[in-house]
């Protein structure tokens, strides 16, 4: 049933469609299946294009919006196109809709001025059938729907059409118009019909039919009737008209007939008109004129008499006029002929055309011709006539059968439906038995639950009270009447206006609610009360109790309101236990976050805050303080108080580290560990209680804080109010101050514990350092004795270049003293490598310095790093100074500043990879402690560090560059500073640069320059003898010692110089001083000073070694050596030593 209209939809398109491509392709055959029929227009294909569109979009009976828009918009412009057509065909105003989309070349209808328009019955039916569709689901209050009356018109019309078709003539439609709808137009519109009627197939006729509910019967026989009279209707309506066809065709028969006997009367009167007119020619007799005169007068009469019986046909008014023209010019030319007689002519007339050739001829030929187009006409009639007879009768014979066949219809249905009906009756009887019986059993299941109900209601322990809707009370439990207090069940049934003058109800704040907010009276608007918890006092007892009320409207099936049921329960008791519950709660939860409070910190301090401060809070509390005992003193010293403890107006003020006496104050039982609860300390002639209770505090509890059985303080805990603290809190009180003595217990074995293992790993961290430097002292030790041998020549030559060549120019000089300066500090730096693993005594002099004149040596010997170097690179770093004038000195090493200071230029120019700004800026200023020092800075705008690597950048080894760096930098710069006994700072961050300070105590006025002693006077000419193994230094101190005037002889190795030595012995002249270095193949030094001794013990010996610094400081000089001097050598020691050993070894041969 579903798909039917979706077909008929798609049937009733495709037959538009075909007619639609008929036009667009001119073929006749789709236009109009039958030949010489009325062709469906292109209107009217379109038209059944949109209402199966239509149809095929509202067909589903659940659709959505749009897609039942879209059908209704189409319905209604097919009605559009069908009022359009009505209102051109009524009003006669051509709208030019008719051939606005293909032109219509048909002549028939081009000679009615219509061309293009559809039949009038064709746009009737699309009217109807376009509001049929767009009110397809709109159904009245009547039973039918309007889409099944409006169909049915559509079906009545389109019967009528196939009739005429069938039968033949316009049997029908020549009460709408003239012209008739296309056949092929007749199956669309009823299958139109039909897909409309089962679209809805549960409404309408069809859902009437289709029911099987009591009646279905009578209904199909309804609808089986309304078919018949449908048929009988059409059928008896075709056979009517043909009836009135036939005779309307016997008239065209006597008409023909008629018309014939005129033509005939014409002729024959013609021939008399001429038969006259001859003889009045031949006679000349005027007698014949009145012949004439009547011949023509009674012609005249007879084309009258012909005129208006063809005045209804077109085609035979055209001739009939002919017939009159011609005749007209026959009269005047036979005129014109009598005319001429009087003028002597008619002896002519022997020679003129015979009548035939003229007028008169063709007068005759076309009424001749009229004559045999009437006879032929007469035939069709005859045999129209004939059918339409036939017709008629077969129109009587189905009417008749169809007739019978509806008697017969009929009997059968009755006779079913009264069977069915007393079947019914019976299954009715039936089923009224079965119905009484459930009726009765229902009867008394709801008697038996209403006692059911009765009994529960009755002893259930909340109370249930029913309301009318207008608020009088209707009916309740006893539960309900026991929790009001009342014991007759009159002194509940009031009206709701009554009730607040015996109770009262108040929510949760405290406020009075009044009746518009009672719970009876939301439920009495619609609300759906579940738990509201209010108190409830009886006017006018004090006692106040808490219910929870619930409740709703009683509905019936329909949704009518019928009562308000409320009910509610005392809660009072269950509220108390919950409030002691959450009391007991808060109080765990209190304890709780006190207890993680206390076990997240460390110190007592802390500690005893968070609890003072939490009890204050949230207990809450009107003071709260730690004691801690004093045994010796036998006081108790207030720690911690919180906050409003410490706003007391108490005097003497407990204000932190405030102590009092013990036992004079009371306090003797609680530092026995018992728990004092004092509800009254006004009451208690004690200092210490008198003080609370003038501050405010009435009621106190002291609990002790016991750790290993030993009292070492008290929590005090006070309210404002007497006896305010129930035994519960008193409790609470007690295992809170056990929870704070072991969390102080803790903090106090935590401290133990961290001391302890701060000095363990302080003193593991030593030894694992102290260690490391070691090794690395004595690995730096190699080499810095092949660096010492390396730096000798250059140290030699320049020194003495520098105190021999007189003749230097101020630039040479300059080099040689920057050349020396460098070779010193290299020197230096090789020197303290030994301080990585032992802290050096004090082998200089700390002599007054002058930073600023530093700053400046440091920038020209780095120029070539931050200035050359990098700007090969494309990147520029600008080198600055603010240097405070007047700088006070400070008293150091300058080698080892002047190192330190160029490892931190160094490390600044490396910390600016794209370029920026290096500053070094002196000052003077205070630090942390008020005292003046005087501030070397060097600061970079460079990448920076972060934290991390800001505190471990002095560790040794630490190192940021990779491969290229060493991590020996800064650890040298921080020995420096612990040697002058200054201080660094180093404030860096990533991004912002990195700015390190050095802090150096400013110089006493009282201190000068320390000079050493003056040079000596060095002998001269002394015979020397140097042996070592580098042949670079043999020939420098050589060169420096002959430039001094003494005869040297050098030995390559420990083996050739003491054999040198022993020949100077045989000879006469013998060494004054042997010079020998410390570490050499085969024989070494040690041993050379050996051998010398064992032969010429008076001969000074001089070790020279690159470890000659720190074999003097661990007090390691080899024996039968008199002098250790350090490499590279100075000049000037080396005279010195010269100067006492050659003396001294003078003194004693003398």
């Amino acid at each position: 049933m579903k798909s039917i209209p979706i077909w008929c939809a798609v049937l009733a398109i495709a037959i538009g469609a075909v007619a639609l491509a008929g036009w667009m392709l001119d073929v006749p055959g789709l236009k109009s299946p039958i030949a010489d029929s009325a062709t469906m227009k292109v209107n009217a294909a379109v038209a059944f294009l949109l209402a199966g569109a239509s149809l095929w979009l509202l067909a589903p009976s659940q659709t959505s919006g749009a897609r039942r828009l879209a059908g209704q918009v189409l319905a209604w412009v097919v009605v559009a196109v069908g009022l359009v057509t009505l209102s051109q065909e009524w009003t006669g105003v051509d709208l030019r809709i008719d051939q606005l989309l293909l032109r219509d070349p048909d002549e028939k209808q081009v000679l009615t001025s219509r061309p293009g328009r559809m039949a009038v019955s064709a746009a009737t039916s699309f009217v109807l059938l376009g509001a049929a569709l767009a009110l397809l689901d709109w159904r009245p209050a009547w039973r039918f729907r309007v889409s099944d009356v409006l169909v049915f018109g559509v079906a009545v019309l389109s019967s009528i059409t196939a009739a005429e078709y069938a039968f033949g003539g316009m049997v029908g439609s020549r009460f709408l118009d003239e012209t008739r709808m296309a056949v092929h137009a007749i199956p669309a519109f009823l299958l139109l019909c039909v897909g409309v009627i089962a679209a809805r197939p549960r409404q309408g006729a069809l859902g009437l039919v289709r029911s099987r509910l009591q009646g279905s019967l009578e209904r199909s026989l309804y609808a089986a009737l309304g078919l018949s009279l449908l048929a009988l209707f059409v059928t008896g309506g075709a056979g009517f008209f043909a009836a009135q066809e036939s005779i309307v065709r016997a008239n065209w028969v006597n008409h023909t007939q008629e018309v014939r006997r005129q033509l005939s009367l014409l002729v024959a009167e013609q021939y008399e008109l001429e038969s006259a007119a001859d003889r009045y020619l031949l006679t000349g007799n005027r007698t014949f004129l009145q012949g004439f005169d009547a011949a023509r007068e009674a012609s005249e009469r007879t084309m009258t008499a012909l005129t208006a019986l063809v005045r209804d046909n077109p085609v035979q008014s055209a001739r009939v006029a002919e017939v009159r023209r011609l005749q007209q010019e026959h009269f005047q030319s036979v005129r014109q002929t009598l005319e001429s007689l009087g003028q002597g002519v008619h002896a002519a007339l022997s020679g003129e055309e015979p009548a035939e050739r003229g007028p008169a001829g063709a007068l005759r030929s076309t009424v001749a011709h009229m004559d045999t187009e009437e006879a032929r006409l007469l035939d069709e009639r005859f045999e129209q006539e004939r059918d339409s007879i036939l017709r008629l009768k077969i129109t009587l014979a189905v009417s008749t059968l169809l007739a019978a066949c509806v008697v017969v219809f009929s009997v059968v249905v009755i006779h079913r439906d009264l069977e069915v009906r007393r079947l019914r009756e019976q299954d009715a009887r039936e089923q009224n038995e079965v119905l009484e019986r459930r009726v009765q059993e229902r009867t008394a299941r709801i008697e038996e639950d209403e006692v059911r109900l009765r009994t529960i209601v009755e002893s259930l322990d909340q109370g249930v009270v029913v309301f009318s809707l207008g608020g009088s009370v209707l009916d309740f439990n006893p539960a309900a009447m026991a929790l009001h207090g009342y014991t007759h069940p009159e002194e509940y049934r009031r009206q709701l206006p009554e009730f607040p003058d015996i109770l009262e109800l108040s929510s949760d704040d405290g406020r009075v609610l009044p009746l518009d907010q009672w719970p009876i009276s939301r439920i009495l608007r619609g609300e759906v009360l579940r738990d509201v918890e209010l108190t409830l006092r009886h006017l006018p007892e004090p006692e106040e109790r808490v219910f929870s009320y619930s409740g709703r409207i009683a509905r019936d099936s329909k949704g009518k309101p019928l009562i308000a049921v409320i009910t509610m329960r005392d809660i009072t008791d269950r509220k108390r236990a919950d409030a002691r519950i959450r009391a007991q709660l808060e109080r765990l939860s209190l304890l709780d976050r006190i207890t993680r409070s206390t076990g997240e910190r460390l110190d007592l301090r802390s500690i005893f805050q968070v609890v003072v401060g939490s009890l204050e809070d949230s207990m809450p509390a009107a003071i709260a303080c730690v004691c801690l005992h004093d045994a010796g003193a036998d006081t108790l010293t207030v720690t911690a108080i919180g906050h409003n403890g410490a706003a007391l107006p108490i005097e003497p003020s407990l204000a932190e580290e405030s102590a009092f006496g013990v036992d004079r104050n009371g306090l003797s039982r609680c530092m026995q560990g018992q728990l004092v609860y004092e509800p009254d300390v006004s009451a208690i002639d004690f200092p210490f209680p008198q003080r609370l209770a003038r501050g405010g505090i009435r009621s106190v509890v002291m609990a002790p804080l016991r750790a290993e059985s030993q009292v070492f303080g008290a929590l005090v805990v006070g309210r404002t109010g007497q006896d305010a603290f129930s035994s519960i809190e008193c409790e609470f009180i007690r295992q809170l101050s056990e929870h704070v003595a072991l969390s102080a217990q803790q903090a106090q074995l935590y401290e133990s514990l961290q001391r302890a293992y701060d000095d363990l790993r302080q003193t593991q961290a030593a030894a694992m350092q102290e260690e490391r430097l070691r090794a690395l002292g004595q690995m730096a030790s190699g080499i810095a004795h092949d660096i010492n041998n390396a730096l000798s020549p250059v140290s030699l030559y320049t020194e003495s270049l520098l105190a021999s060549e007189k003749n230097l120019s101020d630039r040479a000089r300059g080099y040689l003293e920057t050349i020396q300066r460098a070779v010193e500090d290299v020197a230096q730096t090789v020197s303290r490598m030994r301080e990585f693993y032992r802290r050096r005594e004090q082998q200089v002099e700390l002599v007054p310095v002058a930073l600023n004149r530093m700053v400046r040596q440091v920038i020209d010997l780095t120029k070539a790093r931050w200035s050359d170097m990098v700007q090969a690179n494309g990147i520029v770093v600008d080198v600055c100074t603010d240097l405070t004038a007047d700088l006070p000195a400070v008293m150091g090493v300058e080698s080892d500043i002047r190192e330190a200071l160029t490892n931190l230029v160094f490390n600044g120019v490396d910390a600016l990879p794209e370029g920026g700004t290096l500053t070094l800026r002196s000052r003077v200023g205070t630090d942390s402690f008020g005292q003046n020092r005087v501030m070397l800075e060097v600061t970079d705008t460079g990448v920076g560090m972060d934290e991390t690597t800001r505190k471990r950048c002095l560790e040794p080894f630490f190192t940021t560059k990779g491969e290229r760096g060493t991590g020996l930098g800064l650890a040298m710069v921080y020995g420096m500073v612990q040697r002058h006994g200054a201080d660094i700072q180093i404030d860096s961050a990533p991004g912002a640069g990195t700015t390190v300070r050095i802090l150096f105590d400013v110089a006493s006025d009282g201190t000068t320059s320390s000079a050493g002693p003056g040079e000596a006077e060095s002998p001269r000419g002394l015979r020397l003898l140097v042996i070592d193994d580098d042949p670079i230094l043999i020939k420098s101190l050589r060169d420096a010692l002959e430039v001094d005037g003494h005869i040297v002889e050098t030995a390559n190795g420990g083996e050739p110089g003491i054999a040198k030595f022993l020949a100077s012995l045989a000879g006469s002249e013998r060494f004054a001083a042997v010079i020998t270095d410390l570490g050499m193949p085969k024989v070494d030094g040690r041993r050379v000073a050996a051998a010398i001794k064992h032969e010429s013990p008076a001969t000074p010996v001089i070790m020279l070694t690159g470890w000659g610094q720190r074999m003097a400081a661990e007090g390691d000089v080899p024996p039968h050596v008199d002098r250790v001097l350090a490499k590279p050598p100075k000049l000037r020691e080396l005279r010195e030593a010269l100067s006492d050993l050659a003396v001294k070894a003078a003194g004693e041969s003398a």
